[in-house]
């Protein structure tokens, strides 16, 4: 559940699960922490608050001072993950801005009948006010409380002087929070905020409050979703006009091949007017969600000259899985994509027809994976960055596994974070940044996540060895995941494979790898008819 309107519906999604999670997380354990603290003093036998049920532990201090600790662990967990997930996503609208503190007062003179409300954004100038008062409390109980454990647990002769400064703040802490919690309670019931309470439990506001109260957020809204809808109207445009992909006069026919287990796989064939049945065909293996999009300055290179069949694996959203089945239930394993490959082959191009594969990343695995078996083998095979084992610790197999895919949009920033700063050149590379984030988006999670937990005991390397047909390697020197070494590595496990390396991964991506691909194979058909003459 993502910001947008439902005018069907009359209604504005204002939070996100993610963000009720962590409203609730904080406001649940903020209060036990309240009442707990409370708990430590002895005040609960006093007034007569262990008689209540269920709180006869609240006069035991070793207990209350117990489940303190434990709601305190709750309360920096959620506090941090806000901290960490919206600095990732780059959100600055709960920031204070310039005004807010003139704004905020006539806001409340308005209350009082004098003047009218000026249109608003999605928060309220005190809202905003709040947030950055109530984070540097939240701030001041957590670094005060962090060095009161440490005292109590770990260094009991910390000093005297520390050990009183930190008293003091947490317990000037705790009665700012209560104020501030009460405030919070108190903003909430006022008449002109009460519409937002459903927000508190829901996500979702009334549409008509919005239009009244927050015109401006609901028109950065719309112009979001024009921004987004542009790139979408783009690729559904792309599904039936090909023509940024191929050569002039090329026939694209795009149709589902349904393989063994049920799967129905989208193949994107690419047909250039010099083509005649038997002639060599390229299949084009691209990788893990990749979008076709990434690969139109290669595949324009390739598709003049030869037949291509663009082939999109099982994982990708275009996949069609059957319908009596669920995700959990489909084998997404390298395994099953290479007989997906075998099956393909069988399918579309006669035994006797020549064919040289092209793939990327995890589809160059694949390939590799299919070679090792000496099956059906290829004229040759030109792999952009194949990955040979996936290096899943041990504690991010529960996270994959139980992590539910509706929660995705939670790991999105980190890991689009991580492919800017680590994997790729943000700086040299912005378009190819911006080609992996939308990927990221196109993906379908569940998928994802079945796909994920099959590769985690992978490896390509044994595999290596057996693969008898000849490969050419293509690297980029500037991929911190997979430079030169690994790929130097990757070259010597086969008997028949020779390395080209490439500057980046936007090189790899780009008309120079396509012109390159179609060097490799013209020279490997003179070859093989020059042998015949």
């Amino acid at each position: 559940m993502t910001e947008g309107i439902m005018r069907e519906k009359n209604l504005v999604v204002r939070h996100s699960l993610i963000e009720l999670l962590e409203h609730w997380s904080i406001a649940i354990s903020g209060l036990l922490l309240i009442l707990t603290g409370l708990f430590e003093l002895p005040i609960a036998k006093r007034y007569f608050i262990t008689e209540l049920p269920g709180l006869a532990w609240s006069g035991d201090f070793i207990i209350s001072l117990k489940v303190h600790y434990a709601a305190s662990i709750v309360f920096i967990a959620a506090s941090l993950f806000h901290i960490i997930y919206h600095g990732f996503l780059g959100e600055r609208a709960m920031l204070p801005r310039k005004g807010d503190l003139k704004e905020s007062l006539d806001v409340i003179k308005t209350f009082f009948g004098k003047g009218e409300e000026p249109p608003f954004h999605k928060y309220l100038p005190e809202q905003r006010l709040a947030y950055l008062g109530m984070a540097a409390i939240i701030a001041l109980l957590i670094i005060s409380g962090l060095m009161k454990t440490y005292k109590n647990i770990y260094n009991p002769q910390m000093s005297e002087t520390l050990t009183l400064w930190a008293t003091w703040t947490h317990n000037i802490g705790f009665v700012l929070f209560f104020l501030a919690f009460l405030a919070h309670i108190a903003a909430i019931i006022i008449k002109p905020n009460r519409p937002m309470i459903r927000g508190i439990f829901t996500g979702r506001v009334r549409l008509d409050y919005a239009e009244r109260r927050h015109p401006l957020w609901l028109r950065e809204l719309e112009s979001e979703r024009s921004l987004k809808d542009e790139p979408m109207e783009q690729e559904k445009a792309e599904i039936t006009d090909y023509s940024p992909y191929a050569g002039q006069g090329t026939i694209v026919d795009e149709y589902y091949i349904t393989v063994s287990d049920g799967v129905s796989l989208r193949v994107i064939d690419f047909i250039p007017p010099s083509y005649t049945p038997g002639k060599p065909v390229i299949v084009f293996v691209a990788g893990l969600i990749s979008l076709i999009a990434g690969w139109r300055e290669v595949l324009k290179i390739l598709t003049p000259h030869y037949r291509t069949l663009y082939i999109e694996t099982r994982e990708k959203v275009s996949a069609r899985l059957p319908q009596d089945r669920k995700v959990k239930e489909i084998d997404f394993s390298i395994d099953r994509m290479s007989k997906d490959l075998h099956e393909l082959l069988k399918e579309k191009i006669p035994h006797e027809q020549p064919f040289y594969f092209v793939a990327s990343s995890l589809g160059s695995t694949a390939v590799l994976d299919y070679l090792s078996q000496n099956l059906r083998q290829p004229r040759l095979a030109l792999l952009i960055s194949p990955v040979c084992e996936f290096d899943i610790p041990s504690w991010g197999v529960p996270i994959i596994k139980y992590f539910p895919a509706s929660l995705y949009t939670a790991l999105k920033p980190p890991i689009k974070w991580y492919l800017r700063n680590i994997r790729l050149d943000k700086e040299k590379e912005p378009e190819q940044v911006k080609k992996y984030e939308g990927t990221m988006d196109a993906a379908e999670p569940k998928r994802l996540q079945a796909h994920a937990l099959k590769l985690k005991d992978y490896s390509l390397w044994n595999k290596l060895p057996n693969i008898s047909a000849p490969v050419i390697i293509i690297g980029a020197g500037a991929d911190k995941i997979h430079g030169p070494e690994i790929m130097g590595k990757v070259v010597a496990s086969m008997p028949s494979a020779r390395l080209e390396m490439m500057k980046s991964n936007k090189e790899t991506h780009s008309e120079k790898a396509g012109a390159f691909i179609i060097k490799e194979i013209t020279a490997q058909e003179s070859e093989i008819e020059s042998s015949h003459v």
